[in-house]
């Protein structure tokens, strides 16, 4: 290929890809707190007519008291605030120019592409987030790296027909007898980057610490631990290569020009509940045709059905997101307490002491329903109602809102130094 040639592909693919992609320029985030029943309802109408492209609830609507964020478009701006004037709602505004903090977000990750490039090194910058593609060679990277105790596992394939990769860390018994197990997962939601970042670097932290620190060498004796960097692969690519907030799968719906289903109101249990997912495929929370409509919730759920069959004991699964600092367990679909709601609050609580001594972050723990809001067909009930995953957890990583799904990468380190200490409590406690 001539140099004229190559230069007119680059030309055209970054045009296209500038064309492509959507900015989020002057958008603002408005915060309001609903402090009456009538409050909560003002704002369900709200989103019934006015979510879409330039308005959109990022942490839901939850209870009376607890923050209702949501980013609107400079079009839109004046309007929504007028709109929650006359339902009698104050706002005010959280972040000025969303845009800015995803140029923050993004650019530190491609500086280091190439300055890596130009070194000629394959180190990973554990501080910055990266696109799927690097988090892919990362998976392969260090499996290759700790041979003994990671291997690289291929859970299956998206709806775009992208790898769902990986890793399974522990040492062999050298019995040869099943080990207890611990699941984690993130990226169920696209844009929720510091879930992906957090147990990218939570998986690296045991992995070096192997061998020379004493509690992490137990755990990795002891347990099993999957880990899913990145369950929702299609959709997080695309939060890379044309919209950065986007939230679904990437599935097409019939009958509808909105695409894509929240892949965690699509497990098979209480599946459809009202109050719990929407029918409506131009919402967010979207729970798709029918149970496990998405190729990587099938793909998931029957790895780790498999992984139960093979006699093994899933005793902890936990499922990564953001934004809000909250630890939580079934269930979502009912306000009615679990069966084991008081073991599973009793651990969740020794976590978050553990979590919250580190830098004094306050996460609040509880029943999911009761906590944020209900949510039907969900990861977490599904792993404790069927398949038998006595601690099944959620957790929203921060922040509370101050940048929300746009957290700085300046932020991973403490995150993950916090996290960590919460998540070794609940690891111990299984073994």
């Amino acid at each position: 290929m001539t140099l004229s040639i190559l230069l007119f592909t680059i030309i055209t693919f970054l045009a296209c890809s500038i064309a492509t992609h959507r900015r989020y320029d002057g958008y603002k985030l408005v915060r309001t707190i609903p402090d009456m029943d009538d409050d909560l309802d003002s704002l369900r109408i709200l989103k019934d007519m006015y979510e879409g492209e330039e308005v959109d609830f990022w942490n839901g609507i939850k209870r009376l008291g607890m923050p209702v964020d949501i980013a609107v478009s400079p079009q839109m701006e004046a309007t929504l605030i007028a709109l929650l004037e006359d339902f009698g709602l104050r706002s005010t505004i959280v972040i000025t120019d969303i845009q800015a903090l995803i140029d923050d977000q993004m650019r530190p990750s491609l500086s280091t592409r190439v300055k890596r490039d130009a070194d000629s090194t394959n180190e990973f910058d554990y501080n910055v987030y990266h696109p799927l593609g690097e988090i892919n060679n990362w998976v392969n990277d260090i499996a290759a790296e700790y041979p003994n105790i990671a291997t690289k596992i291929k859970i299956g394939a998206s709806y775009k027909k992208r790898n769902i990769l990986a890793l399974k860390i522990g040492r062999a018994s050298p019995t040869g007898d099943s080990k207890p197990v611990a699941w984690f997962q993130a990226g169920i939601h696209a844009r929720e980057w510091i879930s992906p970042a957090s147990i990218i670097f939570v998986t690296h932290k045991l992995l070096s610490g192997y061998g020379s620190d004493n509690e992490i060498t137990a755990l990795l004796d002891g347990l099993d631990i999957y880990i899913i960097p990145v369950l929702n692969v299609d959709g997080y690519a695309y939060t890379w290569t044309n919209d950065r907030l986007w939230r679904k799968t990437r599935s097409e719906n019939s009958d509808s020009m909105c695409v894509g289903v929240d892949a965690n109101r699509n497990y098979d249990l209480h599946w459809g509940d009202a109050d719990g997912a929407d029918v409506n495929p131009c919402n967010e929370t979207y729970r798709g045709t029918e149970a496990t409509s998405e190729e990587e919730i099938k793909a998931v759920t029957r790895y780790m059905q498999g992984v139960v069959d093979s006699g093994d004991t899933i005793r902890l699964f936990i499922d990564f997101h953001s934004y809000g600092q909250v630890w939580m367990a079934p269930w979502g679909y009912t306000e009615d307490p679990s069966d084991d709601f008081e073991d599973q609050n009793n651990l969740q609580a020794d976590a978050v002491e553990a979590l919250t001594a580190v830098h004094g972050t306050n996460y609040t723990y509880g029943q999911i329903s009761q906590t944020m809001y209900k949510a039907s067909g969900c990861s977490v009930d599904w792993a404790y109602g069927a398949l038998g995953v006595l601690y099944s957890y959620t957790i929203e990583l921060p922040d509370t809102g101050d940048f929300g799904f746009t957290l700085p990468p300046e932020r991973i380190e403490s995150t993950v130094t916090e996290l960590f200490e919460g998540l070794k409590v609940a690891l111990n406690h299984i073994l």
